[in-house]
């Protein structure tokens, strides 16, 4: 046993090395080169030595005459350099590979440029002292367990909310940075008051899980589900605004929003939700605000009828003013940018909304 155990010990060790044998080094970095693409991709040091300090990844590199384009972050490239404290990821990067990163304990902050589409499994698992992360707007899917131990994590930022939106955060928990960092930062500015972008069809699956800064979120029109996880553990979240175009709350979507005190919701027919979708939160002292119309169908409904149900009375019709606003909806829950000409929606600063008659 002892005999097959170091044998396969051997045959790692060899494989490893044979899948370094090819690399090659500039200026301190090694690369896998494919001639036939031009493209090149950050490979890890031969065995026994780690990359530390600071490391700036060029876009381009030249070998032998031959220019290639620096493509790709490879798998468990800069894995257990726990001396590293600094990378500069290239705009031409396209993709970080599996364990990219794994336990670089002395990385603080790492900017993922708008060309990576795709962050793999567990690439930055255990780097414990990253305390910011910006994801760029390319970014489509985030592996399992990508962020997993980064428990140092206070803030992520981004540039693009509707592409934030649309990550494929693989039904992982530890895929999304805020499962530590808690605060999402867009432009530089902290969201606390969420407002989805019209356009985006669906709230995906943890995408704004454990984001604690949040306190208010306003849903457009567009949304049609909101997708299990979506907004669970956001515990400063007071605030929910539902369009009449949402037919589904997923699982868990609002599991844990302890501070949630008032759901706003224009759907006419219930939307479809189950029991875990509110799980942890005492919903007999959530205010459900909903149309008049279809008042009784959620007062019987076996889930919505447990909240403390209201008709839409806080939304009172005046003739009056946009002086003050903060949103602007139409009576179907759509976000405008302005007041029209008609009955809109309107809520305030002081955090009153009015049902307001502009001629």
């Amino acid at each position: 046993m002892k005999t097959k155990h170091f044998l396969l010990s051997m045959l790692a060790l060899l494989a490893s090395v044979n899948a370094n044998a090819d690399a090659v080094e500039i200026d301190g970095i090694y690369y896998k080169l494919f001639p036939k693409t031009q493209l090149a991709e950050v490979t890890k040091k031969p065995i026994g030595s780690y990359y530390s300090g600071k490391k700036i990844i060029p876009e381009t590199i030249t070998h032998d005459g031959v220019n290639y384009s620096v493509s790709s972050i490879g798998d468990e490239a800069f894995e257990d350099c726990i001396y590293l404290t600094t990378i500069i990821i290239p705009e031409s990067v396209i993709s970080i590979g599996e364990y990219a990163f794994y336990k670089c304990r002395n990385l603080t902050t790492v900017t993922i440029p708008n060309s990576v589409t795709s962050i793999g499994h567990m690439a930055f698992y255990n780097c414990s002292d990253l305390e910011s992360v910006t994801i760029g707007n390319s970014v489509t899917s985030i592996g399992d367990y990508a962020f997993k131990n980064c428990t140092g994590l206070t803030s992520v930022h981004i540039t693009d909310l509707t592409a934030w939106c649309n990550i494929n955060f693989n039904f992982n928990d530890f895929s999304n940075p805020l499962y530590y960092a808690h605060h999402l930062y867009l432009n530089g500015e902290e969201i606390k008051d969420l407002v989805i972008p019209e356009g985006v069809t669906r709230i995906g699956h943890n995408a704004f899980g454990y984001c604690s800064g949040l306190t208010s979120v306003t849903i457009p029109e567009s949304v049609t589900s909101i997708d299990d996880f979506a907004f669970q553990s956001c515990t400063g979240l007071t605030s929910v605004t539902i369009p009449n175009s949402v037919t589904r709350i997923g699982y868990f979507a609002f599991s844990d929003c302890s501070g949630l005190k008032e759901i706003k919701c224009l759907v006419e027919e219930p939307p479809v939700v189950n029991e875990n979708s509110f799980n942890s939160v005492n919903v007999s002292n959530v205010t459900l605000y909903v149309p008049k119309e279809s008042y009784q169908q959620y007062k019987e409904h076996t889930i919505w009828g447990k909240f403390d149900i209201a008709i839409m009375t806080g939304i009172e019709l005046t003739q009056g003013s946009a002086e003050g606003k903060k949103d602007v909806y139409d009576t179907n829950g759509r976000r405008l940018q302005s007041a029209q000409r008609g009955i809109n929606i309107i809520r305030y600063s002081d955090g009153s909304t009015k049902k307001v008659l502009m001629k």
